[in-house]
């Protein structure tokens, strides 16, 4: 079974217009990312492929989490994932490579909550707040397959908190 990881990055140093990309997480995102790796190193040791925004929180989250990811992981920063809505969420994991089993998609809000409440939704689950910083949601795939996924191929399993 194929599983689909989606994490809000953490916390970042509130930024002025025009510099949003170039924000850095800030000491509480920091320590957000690294309580969710301690909480759930299980699931990071089977993640092979992660798809990370080109943003500099996004980065930063992703170091946080590399001391709880394995050697072996493929790591992508992806232009499109910065503020991408659902649609491109989805679109991005189904580019990826039938050799990966585990995919890890480090994004933003909107979209990150749009993409789990949209799956949500369909399962008759009722999503009533946005994904905090450092949460992470987690999906199954009832595909063999990456390409061509569409959201009715996703079951949404649970949402996993960076908090203490």
């Amino acid at each position: 079974m194929k599983l689909l990881f989606i994490l809000r990055h953490g916390d970042s140093v509130p930024g002025s217009p025009g510099n949003d990309k170039e924000r850095p997480l800030s000491k509480e995102g920091q320590k957000e990312i690294k309580h969710l790796r301690k909480q759930q190193l299980d699931i990071f040791d089977t993640i092979d492929l992660v798809l990370c925004s080109s943003s500099i929180r996004t980065r930063e989250t992703l170091a946080c989490l590399m001391k709880g990811l394995p050697d072996r992981i493929t790591i992508r920063y992806i232009d499109a994932l910065y503020h991408a809505s659902a649609d491109i969420i989805l679109e991005e994991v189904g580019f990826v490579e039938d050799k990966f089993q585990a995919v890890l998609v480090i994004g933003h809000n909107p979209g990150i909550t749009t993409f789990m409440a949209q799956i949500c939704q369909q399962q008759g689950l009722a999503v009533d707040k946005a994904m905090r910083t450092g949460e992470m949601a987690e999906f199954s795939i009832s595909k063999k397959d990456w390409q061509r996924l569409k959201e009715n191929d996703l079951k949404f399993i649970r949402l996993l908190s960076s908090k203490a």
